[in-house]
């Protein structure tokens, strides 16, 4: 069956049925009515099946039909107001703070309403530390879930402890996010070994790593790729949010006496921001003398441009992904847990448009690394004060 062309050129086909069906059912029924089948809706409204589906899922996003495994779709139990919390007790004001939070928590905020949910925001003032703090710094978030003023929450990052496991364990209102059994991760392994084989077929065989944690997988990647790798090529020992803790490492690496590596993984876009400053004061020539590799957030644009390889994650796949999960935990259609796994892009350096060889003028790099240490100094008076 072919779908009928559209008279709306603002809206999609499965847009447009979502809406008649919205109209037709959801509006005037109540909570429990069963759906016709697809074909019986794909018949009356004279669309294909494929475009029904897309439309009985949009609606189902939005939390106002709910699937039953071999029963049918049925109207969902509404919640009027339905309030929804998404919490971040890392400070998203924090510069030093990757862009991931703060562009998943936009992104999350925006696809909850776009399901009809009240999303507030609470945002602690945590900040990069080796000894994060057992007590909230955004404690609304939690007396709003025990006063009942919220229906659900998203936990965007919060300290991984033991107290805080408690503490999110012991939360009276469906959770999904970190450190919930509800949530989206990130298949490192999948994306160190991409990284890896991608630097062998650029003709890479020394290769270096940056990183927080990660050692074993990039290990066991190099491994498997027949090329090699050394201690002093690897430093993983440094939070990403402490200022300067990419150039720090990327420096002892490059001036460690001997061989130096001709390949690099960096895994986190604030180590790479960092080390870019490092690379250019040292006169470390990219991608002549090094090729790299950077796993990177999309939207995140590099201060200083330079031709590497990207794997990039889209904060927003990870938005939607958490907000489906929110919606089945609240209608009870989730077992006792679920993780989805984030899938990730590579780009070619040649695909940003870099020219090859060296892209930075030494001139830019120094007014900008005053500027760094300005904005660094301004932000340490601002904490004491």
């Amino acid at each position: 069956m072919e779908d009928r062309a559209s008279s709306d050129t603002y809206l999609s086909l499965p847009d447009q049925i979502a809406g008649r069906l919205r109209a037709e059912f959801v509006n005037p029924g109540t909570p429990g009515t069963r759906l016709p089948t697809v074909v019986e809706l794909a018949c009356r409204y004279s669309v294909s099946k494929h475009t029904l589906t897309n439309a009985l899922e949009l609606l189902a996003r939005k939390g106002l039909l709910t699937k039953r495994q071999g029963r049918g779709v049925f109207v969902a139990e509404q919640k009027t107001h339905c309030r929804i919390g998404i919490l971040s007790e890392v400070n998203l004001l924090n510069r030093r703070i990757s862009h991931h939070f703060r562009a998943l928590t936009s992104a999350l905020k925006m696809d909850l309403e776009h399901r009809g949910y009240e999303a507030h925001l609470y945002v602690g003032s945590a900040e990069p530390s080796p000894e994060p703090s057992e007590s909230p710094t955004c404690p609304r978030f939690w007396s709003d879930a025990l006063d009942g003023k919220l229906d659900g929450g998203v936990i965007v990052d919060v300290p991984s402890m033991p107290a805080w496991h408690r503490r999110v364990r012991a939360c009276p209102v469906p959770l999904v996010g970190f450190m919930t059994p509800y949530t989206v991760s990130v298949d490192f392994d999948a994306l160190i070994g991409a990284a890896v084989r991608n630097l062998a077929k650029q003709g890479c065989r020394r290769l270096g790593l940056l990183a927080w944690n990660r050692v074993q997988p990039f290990r066991r990647a190099v491994a498997e790729c027949a090329l090699c790798t050394s201690d002093a090529w690897i430093r993983a020992d440094l939070n990403p949010g402490l200022a300067g803790s990419g150039w720090e490492e990327f420096r002892e690496i490059w001036m460690t006496a001997g061989e130096k590596p001709d390949g690099m993984v960096i895994l986190d876009d604030m180590l790479f921001y960092d080390a870019q400053l490092a690379m250019a004061e040292l006169g470390v020539r990219v991608p002549e003398e090094l090729r790299l590799v950077v796993q990177t957030n999309k939207g995140n644009a590099p201060p200083i441009r330079l031709p590497v390889t990207t794997i990039e994650f889209d904060p927003s796949e990870m938005a939607e992904a958490l907000g489906d999960l929110l919606v089945k935990r609240l209608h009870g259609e989730l077992g006792d847990q679920e993780t989805r796994t984030m899938s990730f892009r590579e780009h070619p350096a040649d695909t940003h448009g870099y020219p090859a060889g060296p892209v930075v003028r030494p001139a830019a790099v120094a007014a900008f690394t005053r500027r760094s240490k300005a904005r660094d100094e301004r932000s340490a008076i601002e904490v004491s004060t």
